[in-house]
């Protein structure tokens, strides 16, 4: 029997495999090791190499960022340009003529700093650096357009940069100025650094040096012009998946609302130019004066005293103005000159108050609006200005006092000053084979290079120096790629408008400032000349996260150490030699922190498609990759399982018994369980390789299509299913964009088995290569998902057949959901925002916002557009939006136009459905960022109360300790003058105030608590009147005078508190008992000097003897009375009447000395005369309900009822 492909004989149980010429090298009774993969790869890589795109197919531009040549290719080289290639290969297979080009950016001070230590030139450099890293690509089996490749230091690449320059400088975009503030030199390289090169500590980006400041004269393009422009373009929705790239963009250019206007100042016969930034431009027509900082250049260099009033040219009114030195102005950010007008705005009048300023007091009234406008007109017409721009952004910078770059095409003449090189004269190469001397690599010591002679003029005259930013050659390469065969200009609209805005670009997040900042300024120039189709020069960023490598670094010293010697002592890392700690964490792969890895060693260990595997497998690629081999052991294990599922193919395709034992029943199960994983497996990974871009994701779904062809597979169902052989080459293909050597190897072993099934070749052709492959479609009847998600919750999720779900637009979707039930409970008579998005062959989603009718959406302020759904969008058209009121009824078509119409009327901003969930993001995201935040335990505050009431009840307790010490002293220190220290006096008040505070508190709570009250009347009457605990009763202070100290000298005051009529109609007034009294107390009786015991409360008032209680006329046949107008002054009588007997019985247990005895009457004199002084209490009205029902007077009256109850008997 012939066999075509390979001939497998069975014999005595071996198998043996005999190779055909069918591409394959038949090395499948072999395990898959490194060898194996290197022998395939080698075989393989022509064919890898080759193109396949069709001229006539779709066009798709996908682009990596190219590299600087440093020589080595390190990993995160491997990384962008695996996931450019992946991508590349994936549209190719869907039919797209896809243009991958690669190049070089060559110029730069890392080639000329590297030349000078070689003594090399660093063409030479450069030229041996691109070719080695050119094989280091090929080896990775990267297909790139090497036929479209460019590299920026090759005269027919810089030629159409200085080109480009010309054309700026034509339309004043190129200027050259004495640097308007002090530029940033780096000391090291020894040149000019613009702003974005300067990290955050001021030091250099490249070298690390402390950068200095210089004032040099730059060259200058005029960014500033189109930043309002290149803000608001940020806003374009067909910018696809820039996430937060937008936010950093804008945050660079800053909210443009203002303009910056050209001033002239004149010192002498020096004519000086400075810029003036303004968020009022009425100003400029109505400014009287000019306030600058102390710091700025002007002064600097033209003036000795910087107290001097200048003036300078207002170009717009071409009135002088004067120009006040001053660093008390609120500048704006950026700046270091204000133009006020005080006369109009009222802030301008402070400062004009403040430097000594006369002014108009008058305030002119003007149409603000107008002025605005009319002063911005003004400053274009001029060209001195007036473009919106933020107050922070400055013009590009792009001088370099460097060799090596491309030299600036302009010519000084003595005569005719600075002359543009003729476009004829282009290039202006630079002097080759020169020796370059460190510390002075610059064109200016080139000498008969320099000198050349004036367009113009012909007379002798020298060319410029200084060479251009590399950033300006990086700015448009990506359009020379498309057309880098063109002689007569830098490229052809016509061959560009079909790939531009490219398609796919891919770089690291590092560019997201200054390189993408740059490209777009660029592209907007050049579409303002007319030579783009659109402004935008990207249309979807992928940008790829990091190769994180894992460091070691010594926690004392921070010095980095390698892996070798490092050990791990329990959950420690030590450094072996001294055992110090070492502190492990995953950073930016380096050379000097020792954790970079060699792409050489891994294409050496386990070949270039495990290299790529390893690369996009696990983490997408927008994802930091924290490097470890401990990945390597999932994938490598993959790679087996697919190479013995060919070597089982063929095995039981090769074999007669097994192709005639046929399983009817299983059969039709297990090819129904294999047909919908085959297109289930499809629509996902097509998904995320097309839409998402979550390459990681896509391959995970290739590895479960592995699982279902390996686990529980008859090998009856292997040898004779149809289903499980279109699997099969499906899950090839589509793992061919990622390991394409190895799959190539896959596919011909798949093709050389005998007996196929499937010889549709509308599916699969079978008579080419696995990269001519057409990518797999899902069946048209298999049943796709249909989601729908209302508020960002799934309601519903339809299975519709393929072929159908392709067709359906918005208004058939959303007929479909609102027919669901859980949709339309949802929904029912709301308003909803929807948004509908159809991804072929894949999936649909349809989004719901609910509204209510009233809502109104306050429009955002540049806020940063987000992808409003996820990540998940990558539609290349924008979504269609349509505002309706959905119902669950039938008839709904009517009800739903009058309710669009009158929500429409009542709120316009319904249709705003990305501010919305913009702004539901956001407060899900300050939530977040709130519960990041390390929470203070519930039961602090608890603790730090009680800590704190300790604290106050510890020095209660000393004072009243140091009190009794000096009660024992008696009169021994008498005679000594008497001194308290302010600080103790304050603390003594501190504590007086809280003991007051918790007296009114314990009153409240025993006003409050109805628990403590005999009876509820009062309760419920304070609870009718919503006054309980809200009253604080007065609190009058009394001062006693001491008969132990003087009264000049001190004073103790006794706070009584009065409580307020409207609670009680009784005033107690309690004498606090002298140290006198102390000494002579019995035993049994209670010390009312102590804080302790001595505070206010009502059971004071309550425990007072029956004997002192007030006179009660009860009537009998009531329950009980009180009469209203019974006399304070009885209570206070016999009150004093008390206190009296009292002191004479105190003194007469005293020592008789005379000189006691004395003190002792002049003090009761004392006390007596300022008794006799008080005030009589204001008799105010009683309230008749609270007195009966609440207070002393309520419990006395009480008390005595009981009594009178008890008496007779009862």
């Amino acid at each position: 029997m012939r066999i075509p492909g390979c001939v497998l004989n069975l014999r005595r149980g071996s198998l043996k495999i005999c190779k055909r010429f069918n591409g394959s090298l038949g090395l499948w009774i072999e395990d898959i090791s490194t060898e194996t993969k290197l022998k395939i790869e080698k075989h393989w890589c022509k064919n890898v190499q080759s193109k396949n795109s069709n001229v006539n197919d779709a066009p798709y531009y996908v682009l990596p960022m190219f590299p600087y040549p440093s020589g080595n290719l390190h990993m995160g080289h491997v990384r962008v340009y695996s996931i450019s290639d992946t991508i590349a290969k994936f549209h190719r297979m869907n039919g797209k003529n896809v243009v991958h080009p690669i190049g070089w950016d060559a110029f730069g001070l890392p080639a000329e700093n590297a030349a000078l230590e070689r003594n090399i030139p660093p063409q030479n450099w450069t030229k041996s650096n691109i070719s080695t890293m050119k094989e280091q690509l090929f080896d990775l089996g990267f297909n790139f357009d090497w036929d479209k490749e460019i590299s920026t230091c090759d005269p027919s690449y810089y030629k159409w940069t200085q080109y480009i320059f010309l054309k700026l400088f034509e339309n004043g975009l190129a200027y050259q100025s004495k640097a308007s503030a002090k530029v940033n030199w780096d000391p090291v390289d020894k040149t000019v650094l613009a702003d974005e090169q300067v990290d955050d500590n001021g030091c250099s980006w490249r070298s690390g040096a402390k950068v200095e400041k210089k004032v040099l004269t730059q060259w200058f393009i005029k960014t500033t012009k189109y930043a309002k422009q290149l803000y608001d373009g940020l806003n374009n929705k067909n910018l696809e998946n820039w996430k937060d790239i937008i936010n950093l963009q804008k945050h660079w250019i800053g909210e443009c609302n203002g303009i910056s206007v050209t001033f002239k100042v004149t010192v002498g016969d020096i004519v000086k130019s400075f810029d003036v930034w303004t968020s009022e431009p009425y100003k400029l027509l109505h400014g009287e004066f000019l306030t600058m900082q102390k710091d700025n250049i002007i002064l600097d260099e033209y003036l000795k005293d910087k107290s001097l009033i200048i003036k300078c040219i207002n170009p717009v009114t071409n009135c002088e103005m004067p120009i006040y030195v001053t660093n008390n102005v609120n500048y704006p950010e950026g700046q270091e000159v204000y133009i006020a007008c005080p006369s109009i705005d009222f802030e301008d009048r402070k400062i004009s108050l403040d430097l000594g300023i006369s002014f108009e007091q008058a305030t002119k009234n003007i149409n603000i609006d107008n002025e605005n406008q009319k002063a911005i007109d003004i400053a274009l017409s001029v060209n001195v200005g007036g473009h919106f721009v933020s107050s922070k952004l400055k013009d590009w910078l792009i001088s370099r006092q460097r060799y090596w770059g491309t030299p600036i095409p302009i010519i000084h003449c003595p005569k005719c000053g600075i002359v543009p090189v003729p476009y004829n004269d282009l290039p202006i190469t630079l002097p080759e084979n020169e020796s370059l001397e460190f510390g002075s690599p610059s064109l200016k010591n080139m000498k008969d290079w320099m000198t050349c002679k004036c367009p113009k003029c012909s007379g002798t005259a020298t060319r410029e120096t200084d060479t251009m930013d590399t950033f300006v050659d990086s700015s448009w390469y990506f359009y020379r790629f498309l057309d880098h065969d063109n002689i007569n200009m830098p490229f052809s609209k016509e061959k560009i408008k079909d790939f531009t805005p490219v398609h796919c670009y891919i770089g690291g997040k590092e560019h997201a400032a200054l390189h993408l900042y740059y490209a777009r300024f660029m592209r907007y120039f050049l579409h303002s000349l007319g030579w783009t189709m659109e402004p935008e020069p990207f249309k979807k960023l992928l940008v790829q996260g990091m190769i994180m490598g894992q460091s070691y670094k010594i926690k004392a010293s921070g010095k980095y150490i390698p892996p070798e010697d490092v050990e791990k002592v329990g959950k420690e890392y030590k450094e072996k030699s001294t055992g110090e700690p070492v502190l492990v964490q995953w950073e930016k792969m380096s050379k000097s922190k020792y954790n970079g890895e060699n792409p050489k060693r891994l294409l050496t260990s386990y070949g270039c498609d495990t290299t790529r595997l390893l690369m996009l497998a696990d983490v997408p690629p927008a994802t930091s990759r924290h490097w470890s081999d401990a990945t390597l052991p999932g994938v490598l294990n993959w790679q087996h399982r697919l190479w013995i599922t060919i070597r089982d193919f063929l095995k039981y395709r090769n074999n007669p018994d097994i192709r005639q034992n046929y399983m009817s029943k299983e059969m039709e199960d297990l090819d129904t369980k294999i047909w919908n994983a085959r297109n289930y497996f499809n629509a996902t990974a097509t998904y995320h390789f097309k839409y998402t871009q979550k390459l990681s994701v896509g391959i995970s779904r290739l590895q479960s299509l592995t699982n279902v062809l390996r686990n529980n597979v008859p090998a009856e169902v292997i040898a004779n299913s149809k289903e499980y052989e279109l699997a099969l080459a499906s899950l090839i293909i589509m793992l061919t964009p990622v390991t394409p050597h190895f799959c190539s190897e896959l596919w011909a072993g798949f093709l050389s088995a005998p007996n196929r099934l499937n010889n549709n070749t509308a599916i699969i052709d079978w008579q080419k290569s696995v990269l001519q492959q057409q990518w797999p479609q899902v069946d048209n009847n298999f049943e796709l998902s249909f989601l729908c998600k209302v508020d960002g919750a799934d309601r519903c999720d339809l299975k519709i057949r393929a072929d159908e779900l392709n067709k359906i637009n918005e208004e058939k979707a959303l007929q479909m959901m609102l027919e669901q039930e859980p949709v339309a409970k949802r929904i029912a008579r709301g308003i909803v925002k929807t948004k509908y998005e159809l991804f072929p062959n894949c999936r649909a989603i349809l989004y719901g916002l609910i509204l209510s009718e009233k809502s109104k959406i306050k429009q955002p302020t540049f806020q940063a557009t987000r992808n409003v759904f996820g990540d998940d969008t990558d539609s290349d058209e924008e979504p269609k939006k349509k505002l309706v009121l959905l119902r669950p009824s039938d008839n709904i078509n009517r009800q739903s136009k009058i309710s669009q119409e009158k929500a429409i009327n009542e709120d316009p901003t319904v249709y705003q459905y990305d501010e919305i969930y913009d702004s539901m993001i956001s407060k899900k995201e300050e939530k977040k960022e709130k519960s990041k935040e390390q929470k203070k335990p519930k039961y602090i505050d608890n603790l730090m109360k009680a800590a704190n009431k300790r604290k106050i009840e510890n020095e209660r307790r000393l004072e009243r300790q140091i009190q009794k010490e000096r009660e024992k002293e008696g009169d021994e220190f008498a005679d000594k003058e008497v001194f308290v220290t302010s600080a103790y006096k304050q603390k003594l008040e501190e504590l007086s105030k809280e003991e007051e505070k918790e007296k009114y508190e314990e009153y409240l709570e025993s006003i409050g608590d109805v628990t403590k009250q005999k009876d509820l009347g009062g309760f419920y009457r304070h609870l009718y009147e919503q006054k309980l605990g809200t009253d604080k009763p007065d609190i009058k202070d009394e001062k006693v005078q001491s008969s132990d100290v003087k009264v000049e000298d001190e004073k103790s005051e006794i706070k009584v508190s009065n409580i307020d009529k409207t609670q009680t109609s009784k005033k107690r007034n309690y004498r606090k008992r002298k140290s006198s009294d102390h000494k002579n107390m019995s035993e049994g009786e209670i010390d009312d000097s102590d804080e302790e015991i001595n505070r206010y409360n009502l059971e004071e008032i309550r425990n007072s003897k029956k004997s002192k209680q007030i006179d009660t006329n009860i009537d009998a046949d009531s329950d009980f009375s009180i009469d209203d107008d019974s006399s304070d002054e009885e209570n206070d009588k016999s009150k004093n009447d008390e206190e009296k007997s009292a002191k004479q019985k105190d003194i007469s247990k005293q020592d008789t000395s005379p000189e006691k005895e004395v003190k002792t009457v002049k003090s009761e004199e004392t006390n007596e005369q300022v008794k006799d002084k008080l005030e009589p209490p204001v008799v105010k009205k009683i309230d008749i309900w609270k007195k009966r029902t609440v207070g002393e007077v309520f419990e006395q009256a009480l008390k005595r009822y009981y009594e009178r109850k008890a008496n007779r008997g009862f």
